[in-house]
């Protein structure tokens, strides 16, 4: 790849306006960026227009400078661009970015179906308030949350991600939403879309330690890789029903429904038959009670007949 890189900087790319303008726009308030055609910006624009060359079905495509800008904070462009590569084909993030975003669709159906069950309150709010995840979550998967993010967030997510998998940002998306549940359970949709997309969501973690952050999407257990296979698996089922995504969570809440009623129904049962143990529990004591009283009464018995055998005699 370092040969590539080479001789990818010396070639023109289709997208090199394109990319100019974006790299502009990104990270601005990082020094390394600040300075207008600096050398920051320039490093970021020969890893992206690189890329373009060597992933032409790719491109370049928005969002892709946020990838890169974090990593040439700790790396040359030369090591940026292979990491870029690896993130794109090993860790399939490529697949947020082509032309179908195959992977970023179904990432978006795996988080709906994780935040319905995690959060079923906040959910059902922005449902009412009509806000899809496609408004706000598709810029925090394919910027790996670098466009939202401060950077001392950013950075530990990017250890996660590059640790453990592109999986893990669904750990981190739904502890920002855990995190900001009841103040987003005040808000109509302007100020939900608004406050998801403004430095305001990650204040809590920016004032205490930004470890904290990743400790709290680490407890989120329900993003196990057996359960992001079933819910892939879900959604390629969805794909060739056509049924859409709305739909489906419909057929979804109502067959849950349905199961919650049935929950119900077996626990009073339950708790039915629980009373009638308790009542035959009951009776089977004050048997054994009755019972030891008549044993002691018969022996008293007996002894009296003994004692009258004897007098007789």
């Amino acid at each position: 790849l370092d040969e590539e890189y080479q001789s990818y900087k010396e070639q023109k790319s289709p997208f090199e306006k394109l990319i100019r303008q974006d790299v502009k726009r990104t990270l601005r308030n990082i020094d390394l960026y600040s300075e207008e055609d600096g050398a920051g910006q320039q490093a970021l624009f020969n890893v992206l227009k690189a890329y373009s060359l060597h992933d032409t079905e790719v491109g370049y495509c928005q969002g892709l400078s946020y990838v890169v800008g974090p990593l040439l904070l700790n790396m040359s462009e030369v090591e940026a661009f292979r990491v870029l590569v690896k993130l794109m084909d090993n860790y399939k993030l490529r697949g947020y970015f082509t032309p179908s975003m195959e992977n970023l669709r179904q990432t978006l159906y795996q988080f709906e179906r994780l935040f319905g069950e995690q959060l079923p309150l906040l959910f059902n709010h922005f449902r009412s308030q009509n806000i899809t995840s496609t408004m706000y979550a598709s810029q925090w998967f394919m910027t790996l949350f670098a466009c939202r993010l401060p950077i001392e967030l950013v950075t530990r997510v990017y250890d996660v991600v590059i640790a453990e998998g592109i999986e893990s940002l669904l750990r981190f998306a739904l502890t920002l939403l855990r995190r900001s549940q009841t103040h987003l359970m005040t808000l109509g949709f302007d100020e939900i879309i608004k406050f998801l997309n403004s430095e305001s969501l990650f204040d809590y973690y920016t004032a205490r330690n930004p470890n904290e952050f990743v400790q709290d999407a680490a407890r989120v257990t329900s993003v196990s890789v057996q359960r992001l296979r079933r819910l892939a698996e879900e959604y390629h089922r969805v794909n060739q029903s056509g049924l859409d995504d709305e739909r489906y969570l419909d057929v979804l809440n109502e067959k849950n429904r349905v199961l919650e009623r049935e929950n119900s129904h077996l626990l009073a049962k339950l708790q039915d038959l629980s009373l009638e143990h308790s009542d035959l529990t009951s009776q089977l004591v004050q048997v054994r009670k009755e019972h030891e009283e008549l044993a002691g009464l018969v022996q008293e018995l007996r002894k009296q007949l003994l004692i009258e055998r004897e007098e007789a005699k």
